[in-house]
């Protein structure tokens, strides 16, 4: 049997013709009170944006004006560091200028030497009686 072969038909759309309203006509009533409040909102929105831009001007000022503090209040702190070890340096230098000096610790183990030299040699020599035979 042999088939005949299909044939697709096609539907176009229908396309609807709309009276618009002549040009030199004002726009409907109804459609004037939502215009209105439209421009209202886009007023107050404006205000808005306005006002937010006005406050984020001024806590970028605030931001600066922050930075420039802590910037100077790091370098205040590092010289007061620097102030306190100019301190500690001073007293170290004080306390060193006090302290006996090489020659003098010299002399000391000299005079610690040759007393001990001279105790150990009596000490031989005489002896002690009862701890170190003569």
């Amino acid at each position: 049997m042999a088939s005949a072969p299909k044939t697709e038909t096609k539907t176009e759309p229908m396309l609807e013709v709309v009276a618009s309203p002549p040009a030199d006509k004002p726009a409907p009533a109804p459609d004037a009170p939502k215009m209105d409040q439209l421009s209202r909102v886009e007023d107050k929105t404006a205000r808005i944006e306005e006002k937010f831009a006005r406050s984020e001007e001024r806590m970028m000022r605030v931001e600066s004006a922050l930075e420039k503090a802590t910037i100077r209040l790091e370098g205040a702190t590092q010289d007061m560091n620097l102030q306190g070890v100019r301190e500690d340096i001073a007293r170290m230098r004080a306390d060193l200028r006090k302290k006996p000096g090489v020659v003098t610790l010299f002399v000391v183990a000299l005079v610690a030497a040759l007393i001990g030299a001279a105790v150990s040699f009596a000490l031989t020599r005489f002896g002690i009686p009862g701890l170190l035979p003569r």
